[in-house]
């Protein structure tokens, strides 16, 4: 029940917020945990229900619309971005049901959300979500998963892919 490498975020209060990254068994109800007074406070914000999703990938504050974005995996089914209110109280699905919505590390822009997805059945692809006309644009082919992503000072988009041995797309040099 660890979280991810990109299962933690921090907001504009400091506080600290994490989700369980569990790959032992299906299905199995996963929560979303909140620190506060410098991890002195503790409590649980959501809990999916068994069978929801399988496993949290990531957290991400995005100080543009003040929400946390949650992504999910790995199953068809079990891949989703959500969101979380303003007021923490409330996840709500942007996109799921195929290998494009299942993230790993996300990049938020004022106009967009960019990710390279961690697709390892028929490869991976950069994607963006543009809010100005709520769609979700397939840009680029990549093939190897993506786990990281940054972007740099002058506005590039870094996305890394990962070896994953005896997967489809991770064996390809």
């Amino acid at each position: 029940h660890y979280p991810f490498n990109h299962g933690i975020a921090v907001d504009q209060n400091d506080n600290i917020y994490f989700g369980e990254y569990d790959c032992t068994q299906r299905p199995n109800k996963t929560r979303i945990f909140k620190g506060a007074r410098d991890g002195i406070e503790w409590s649980m914000v959501h809990e999916f229900s068994p069978g929801e999703i399988f496993h949290i990938h990531a957290i991400k504050y995005d100080s543009f619309r003040d929400l946390l974005w949650i992504s999910s995996g790995d199953r068809d089914e079990e891949s989703k971005l959500m969101y979380i209110d303003k007021n923490r109280n409330k996840v709500e699905i942007l996109g799921s049901g195929d290998q494009g919505w299942r993230i790993v590390s996300l990049i938020t822009t004022q106009n967009f959300l960019y990710w390279c997805s961690d697709n390892d059945k028929t490869g991976s692809n950069i994607y963006r979500y543009n809010f100005s006309n709520n769609k979700r644009e397939k840009l680029a082919f990549v093939g190897k998963p993506s786990y990281y992503s940054t972007q740099l000072k002058d506005g590039t988009l870094v996305f890394s892919t990962t070896f994953e041995p005896n997967l489809p797309y991770s064996d390809v040099f």
